[in-house]
């Protein structure tokens, strides 16, 4: 059984939109009871923790990144995979005003047209931030807040939506 969420944030989002909206996702990590793990040194030896999310710089595949992730609720620490939300999501890269609604990066997965989407250039006009499980821990709820605030303040621009699989 799986239960995700799903981000995707339309690559016509310019750098000051998602500086604001990041900027509020930092506030509710700060009031939810969000929680990472973490390797830290304890009495010499190494130990993984749990610690409570906040914007930080990660090593991500080989790259440093400022941003936060979750992946746990500290109240529980029932654990499932990790989210992480990047500061600089537009990096170097251009903005394509043309890009359109976000929610065609997510319209794919739910089309049955029996032929190859991915290689479709109008569903690949957004950025895939989250594609992980939560498995319906605590953490889930608060996420999913995290996400449809994204949704919520650049409009069509972002787009959140969810799959369960029961098996």
């Amino acid at each position: 059984m799986g239960i995700f969420i799903y981000e995707n944030v339309s690559k016509s989002v310019t750098k000051a939109e998602w500086e604001k909206v990041y900027e509020e996702t930092l506030v509710l990590v700060d009031a939810f009871p969000l929680a990472e793990r973490s390797a830290i040194t304890y009495s010499g030896k190494k130990v993984i923790c749990a610690v409570r999310s906040k914007e930080r710089e990660m090593n991500l595949r080989g790259y440093k990144k400022l941003g936060w992730s979750a992946d746990m609720d500290y109240d529980t620490l029932d654990v499932a995979e990790e989210f992480f939300l990047p500061r600089d999501l537009i990096g170097d890269k251009q903005v394509c005003p043309e890009a359109g609604d976000s929610m065609m990066g997510g319209l794919q997965w739910f089309l049955d047209s029996g032929d190859d989407t991915d290689s479709d250039e109008k569903f690949n006009q957004t950025y895939f931030l989250w594609d992980s499980k939560t498995q319906g821990e605590p953490y889930h709820l608060y996420l999913l807040a995290i996400a449809c605030l994204i949704e919520d303040r650049p409009g069509e621009k972002a787009f959140v939506y969810t799959k369960i699989k029961q098996s």
